[in-house]
Protein backbone atom coordinates (compact mmCIF):
# COMPACT_ATOMS: atom_id res chain seq x y z
CA UNK A 1 0.00 0.00 0.00
CA UNK A 2 1.08 3.56 -0.69
CA UNK A 3 1.99 5.69 2.32
CA UNK A 4 -0.11 8.83 2.74
CA UNK A 5 3.01 10.98 2.85
CA UNK A 6 4.36 9.42 -0.33
CA UNK A 7 1.10 10.00 -2.18
CA UNK A 8 1.05 13.63 -1.06
CA UNK A 9 4.54 14.09 -2.51
CA UNK A 10 3.26 12.76 -5.80
CA UNK A 11 0.28 15.11 -5.71
CA UNK A 12 2.65 18.04 -5.21
CA UNK A 13 4.46 17.05 -8.40
CA UNK A 14 1.23 17.57 -10.31
CA UNK A 15 0.18 20.90 -8.81
CA UNK A 16 -0.52 23.49 -11.43
CA UNK A 17 -1.93 21.07 -13.99
CA UNK A 18 -5.05 21.98 -15.92
CA UNK A 19 -8.10 20.37 -14.36
CA UNK A 20 -8.78 16.95 -15.91
CA UNK A 21 -12.51 17.49 -15.34
CA UNK A 22 -12.59 19.50 -18.56
CA UNK A 23 -12.69 16.27 -20.52
CA UNK A 24 -14.39 13.11 -19.32
CA UNK A 25 -11.82 10.81 -20.96
CA UNK A 26 -8.94 12.68 -19.37
CA UNK A 27 -10.71 12.72 -16.03
CA UNK A 28 -11.38 8.99 -16.10
CA UNK A 29 -7.79 8.20 -17.14
CA UNK A 30 -6.41 10.27 -14.27
CA UNK A 31 -8.82 8.72 -11.76
CA UNK A 32 -7.69 5.19 -12.69
CA UNK A 33 -4.05 6.26 -12.51
CA UNK A 34 -4.55 7.67 -9.01
CA UNK A 35 -6.22 4.46 -7.85
CA UNK A 36 -3.27 2.41 -9.05
CA UNK A 37 -0.80 4.64 -7.19
CA UNK A 38 -2.88 4.54 -4.02
CA UNK A 39 -2.93 0.73 -4.17
CA UNK A 40 0.83 0.57 -4.73
CA UNK A 41 0.37 -1.26 -8.05
CA UNK A 42 3.48 0.39 -9.39
CA UNK A 43 3.96 -1.57 -12.60
CA UNK A 44 0.44 -0.78 -13.79
CA UNK A 45 0.67 2.77 -12.44
CA UNK A 46 3.79 3.47 -14.50
CA UNK A 47 2.10 2.22 -17.66
CA UNK A 48 -0.97 4.35 -16.88
CA UNK A 49 1.17 7.43 -16.22
CA UNK A 50 3.04 7.02 -19.49
CA UNK A 51 -0.24 6.59 -21.37
CA UNK A 52 -1.70 9.65 -19.64
CA UNK A 53 1.38 11.70 -20.50
CA UNK A 54 1.28 10.60 -24.14
CA UNK A 55 -2.44 11.22 -24.63
CA UNK A 56 -3.34 14.08 -22.30
CA UNK A 57 -0.29 16.18 -21.35
CA UNK A 58 -0.62 19.47 -23.22
CA UNK A 59 2.08 21.77 -21.89
CA UNK A 60 5.82 21.32 -21.41
CA UNK A 61 5.36 21.92 -17.69
CA UNK A 62 2.76 19.17 -17.46
CA UNK A 63 4.97 16.75 -19.41
CA UNK A 64 7.95 17.53 -17.16
CA UNK A 65 5.99 16.96 -13.97
CA UNK A 66 4.54 13.71 -15.26
CA UNK A 67 8.05 12.57 -16.18
CA UNK A 68 9.10 13.26 -12.59
CA UNK A 69 6.11 11.32 -11.30
CA UNK A 70 6.92 8.38 -13.57
CA UNK A 71 10.50 8.33 -12.25
CA UNK A 72 9.21 8.47 -8.68
CA UNK A 73 6.78 5.61 -9.32
CA UNK A 74 9.68 3.65 -10.80
CA UNK A 75 11.58 4.15 -7.55
CA UNK A 76 8.59 2.95 -5.51
CA UNK A 77 8.37 -0.15 -7.70
CA UNK A 78 12.09 -0.93 -7.40
CA UNK A 79 12.11 -0.52 -3.61
CA UNK A 80 9.01 -2.68 -3.18
CA UNK A 81 10.56 -5.42 -5.32
CA UNK A 82 13.84 -5.38 -3.35
CA UNK A 83 11.93 -5.70 -0.06
CA UNK A 84 9.60 -8.41 -1.39
CA UNK A 85 12.46 -10.53 -2.70
CA UNK A 86 14.38 -10.26 0.57
CA UNK A 87 11.30 -11.27 2.60
CA UNK A 88 10.92 -14.29 0.33
CA UNK A 89 14.49 -15.64 0.26
CA UNK A 90 16.29 -13.85 3.16
CA UNK A 91 19.43 -13.47 1.04
CA UNK A 92 21.40 -10.64 2.62
CA UNK A 93 24.19 -9.97 0.12
CA UNK A 94 22.00 -9.44 -2.98
CA UNK A 95 19.59 -7.27 -0.97
CA UNK A 96 22.38 -5.08 0.43
CA UNK A 97 24.00 -4.72 -3.00
CA UNK A 98 20.71 -3.66 -4.59
CA UNK A 99 19.75 -1.26 -1.82
CA UNK A 100 23.18 0.41 -2.01
CA UNK A 101 22.67 0.99 -5.74
CA UNK A 102 19.12 2.22 -5.09
CA UNK A 103 20.23 4.76 -2.46
CA UNK A 104 22.88 6.10 -4.82
CA UNK A 105 20.28 6.46 -7.60
CA UNK A 106 17.74 8.27 -5.44
CA UNK A 107 20.13 10.21 -3.20
CA UNK A 108 18.26 13.48 -3.91
CA UNK A 109 14.85 12.06 -2.99
CA UNK A 110 14.67 12.39 0.79
CA UNK A 111 11.62 10.15 1.20
CA UNK A 112 12.75 7.26 -0.99
CA UNK A 113 16.35 7.43 0.22
CA UNK A 114 15.24 7.58 3.85
CA UNK A 115 12.99 4.54 3.55
CA UNK A 116 15.70 2.63 1.71
CA UNK A 117 18.19 3.45 4.48
CA UNK A 118 15.70 2.22 7.09
CA UNK A 119 15.35 -1.05 5.20
CA UNK A 120 19.14 -1.36 4.88
CA UNK A 121 19.58 -0.95 8.63
CA UNK A 122 16.84 -3.51 9.32
CA UNK A 123 18.59 -6.06 7.11
CA UNK A 124 21.99 -5.21 8.59
CA UNK A 125 20.72 -5.80 12.13
CA UNK A 126 20.00 -9.46 11.29
CA UNK A 127 23.69 -10.33 10.90
CA UNK A 128 25.64 -7.48 12.53
CA UNK A 129 26.32 -6.65 16.18
CA UNK A 130 27.90 -3.25 16.70
CA UNK A 131 30.82 -3.16 19.12
CA UNK A 132 31.39 0.60 18.84
CA UNK A 133 30.36 3.07 16.16
CA UNK A 134 31.62 6.21 17.97
CA UNK A 135 28.16 7.82 17.72
CA UNK A 136 26.83 8.08 21.26
CA UNK A 137 28.77 9.95 23.92
CA UNK A 138 27.80 7.44 26.63
CA UNK A 139 29.41 4.64 24.58
CA UNK A 140 32.67 6.55 24.03
CA UNK A 141 35.69 4.81 25.64
CA UNK A 142 36.45 6.30 29.05
CA UNK A 143 40.18 6.37 28.34
CA UNK A 144 39.77 8.10 24.97
CA UNK A 145 41.58 11.33 25.92
CA UNK A 146 44.62 9.52 27.27
CA UNK A 147 44.70 7.26 24.21
CA UNK A 148 44.63 10.20 21.79
CA UNK A 149 41.16 9.25 20.50
CA UNK A 150 38.94 12.15 19.40
CA UNK A 151 35.63 12.48 17.51
CA UNK A 152 35.82 12.75 13.72
CA UNK A 153 32.75 14.41 12.14
CA UNK A 154 33.95 15.26 8.63
CA UNK A 155 31.42 13.41 6.37
CA UNK A 156 34.25 12.38 4.06
CA UNK A 157 35.97 10.66 6.97
CA UNK A 158 32.96 8.73 8.31
CA UNK A 159 31.98 5.34 6.89
CA UNK A 160 28.78 4.72 8.85
CA UNK A 161 26.53 7.11 10.74
CA UNK A 162 27.52 10.66 11.67
CA UNK A 163 30.78 10.22 13.55
CA UNK A 164 33.97 8.13 13.67
CA UNK A 165 36.98 7.99 15.97
CA UNK A 166 40.31 9.60 15.02
CA UNK A 167 43.23 7.92 16.78
CA UNK A 168 46.48 9.85 16.65
CA UNK A 169 49.37 8.58 18.71
CA UNK A 170 52.91 9.60 19.42
CA UNK A 171 55.76 7.75 21.12
CA UNK A 172 54.65 5.60 24.04
CA UNK A 173 51.96 2.95 24.41
CA UNK A 174 48.40 4.10 23.71
CA UNK A 175 45.26 2.02 24.09
CA UNK A 176 41.52 2.26 24.52
CA UNK A 177 39.08 -0.35 25.70
CA UNK A 178 35.48 -1.09 24.70
CA UNK A 179 33.01 -3.01 26.84
CA UNK A 180 30.68 -4.58 24.27
CA UNK A 181 26.95 -4.89 24.80
CA UNK A 182 27.11 -8.24 23.01
CA UNK A 183 29.08 -10.65 25.22
CA UNK A 184 28.43 -13.86 23.30
CA UNK A 185 30.48 -13.71 20.11
CA UNK A 186 30.15 -17.43 19.33
CA UNK A 187 27.34 -17.03 16.73
CA UNK A 188 29.50 -14.63 14.70
CA UNK A 189 32.26 -15.38 12.21
CA UNK A 190 34.10 -12.08 11.64
CA UNK A 191 35.40 -9.09 13.54
CA UNK A 192 35.19 -6.10 11.19
CA UNK A 193 35.92 -2.39 11.09
CA UNK A 194 36.83 0.41 8.71
CA UNK A 195 40.18 2.13 9.10
CA UNK A 196 41.70 5.14 7.34
CA UNK A 197 45.41 5.91 7.39
CA UNK A 198 46.36 9.52 6.69
CA UNK A 199 49.66 8.49 5.15
CA UNK A 200 51.70 5.40 4.41
CA UNK A 201 54.61 5.28 6.88
CA UNK A 202 58.13 4.37 5.83
CA UNK A 203 57.94 1.47 8.25
CA UNK A 204 54.58 0.01 9.33
CA UNK A 205 52.98 0.86 12.63
CA UNK A 206 50.92 -1.83 14.32
CA UNK A 207 47.59 -2.09 16.12
CA UNK A 208 47.14 -4.91 18.63
CA UNK A 209 43.60 -6.12 19.21
CA UNK A 210 42.63 -8.20 22.23
CA UNK A 211 39.28 -9.81 23.05
CA UNK A 212 39.39 -10.91 26.70
CA UNK A 213 37.05 -13.55 28.11
CA UNK A 214 38.68 -13.95 31.54
CA UNK A 215 41.63 -12.29 33.27
CA UNK A 216 44.64 -13.61 31.39
CA UNK A 217 42.56 -15.45 28.75
CA UNK A 218 42.25 -13.63 25.46
CA UNK A 219 42.18 -13.71 21.67
CA UNK A 220 44.74 -11.50 19.91
CA UNK A 221 45.36 -10.12 16.44
CA UNK A 222 48.07 -7.76 15.14
CA UNK A 223 47.21 -5.50 12.20
CA UNK A 224 49.87 -3.51 10.31
CA UNK A 225 49.32 0.12 9.30
CA UNK A 226 51.30 0.03 6.06
CA UNK A 227 48.88 1.75 3.70
CA UNK A 228 47.22 5.09 2.89
CA UNK A 229 43.47 5.65 2.56
CA UNK A 230 40.51 3.49 3.60
CA UNK A 231 40.49 -0.26 4.22
CA UNK A 232 37.78 -2.57 5.52
CA UNK A 233 39.28 -5.10 7.90
CA UNK A 234 37.57 -8.50 8.22
CA UNK A 235 39.23 -10.89 10.66
CA UNK A 236 38.04 -14.47 10.89
CA UNK A 237 37.42 -15.77 14.38
CA UNK A 238 38.72 -19.18 13.42
CA UNK A 239 41.21 -20.51 10.89
CA UNK A 240 44.86 -19.91 10.09
CA UNK A 241 44.35 -16.19 9.39
CA UNK A 242 42.12 -15.64 12.39
CA UNK A 243 42.73 -14.55 15.96
CA UNK A 244 45.48 -16.19 17.95
CA UNK A 245 44.72 -17.45 21.46
CA UNK A 246 46.44 -17.07 24.82
CA UNK A 247 45.51 -19.65 27.44
CA UNK A 248 41.82 -20.67 27.11
CA UNK A 249 39.56 -17.80 26.03
CA UNK A 250 35.96 -18.45 25.00
CA UNK A 251 34.05 -16.63 22.27
CA UNK A 252 30.84 -17.10 24.21
CA UNK A 253 31.91 -14.80 27.07
CA UNK A 254 33.87 -11.75 25.87
CA UNK A 255 34.21 -9.15 28.61
CA UNK A 256 36.06 -6.38 26.79
CA UNK A 257 37.95 -5.54 23.64
CA UNK A 258 41.12 -3.45 23.46
CA UNK A 259 42.81 -1.54 20.66
CA UNK A 260 46.44 -0.80 21.56
CA UNK A 261 49.46 0.72 19.87
CA UNK A 262 52.98 0.11 21.03
CA UNK A 263 54.53 3.47 20.29
CA UNK A 264 57.89 2.35 21.56
CA UNK A 265 58.50 1.03 18.05
CA UNK A 266 58.96 4.67 17.05
CA UNK A 267 56.16 4.50 14.47
CA UNK A 268 53.26 6.74 15.57
CA UNK A 269 49.96 6.29 13.76
CA UNK A 270 47.26 8.69 12.57
CA UNK A 271 44.13 6.71 11.71
CA UNK A 272 40.34 6.97 11.67
CA UNK A 273 38.39 3.95 12.90
CA UNK A 274 34.67 3.44 12.32
CA UNK A 275 31.89 0.87 12.40
CA UNK A 276 33.56 -1.70 14.64
CA UNK A 277 31.29 -4.73 14.49
CA UNK A 278 30.77 -8.48 14.52
CA UNK A 279 29.32 -10.18 11.45
CA UNK A 280 27.71 -13.53 10.88
CA UNK A 281 28.47 -15.49 7.73
CA UNK A 282 25.63 -14.69 5.34
CA UNK A 283 24.60 -15.70 1.86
Amino acid sequence: MLRAGTFMLMVVLLQGFASPSQESEKEEAWKKTQELMERGAWGKAIKALKSYKRKHAETDEEKERLAGLIARAGGEKDLAEIQKKYRKNSKVRPAMKKIKKFIRKFENDDDLRGRAEEFREAVRSTYVAVIIDFEESEDWPKDADVAGLTPETDPGMVRHGEQAGRWKTGIGSKWFQVVPETKDWAPYSYFCFWIYSAEKPGRPGYIWMQARSNPGDYFEYVYPIDFKGWKEVRIEFRGKRGFGTYRKPQWSMIEDFTFSHAGETGIPIDVVIDDVRLEKAVR
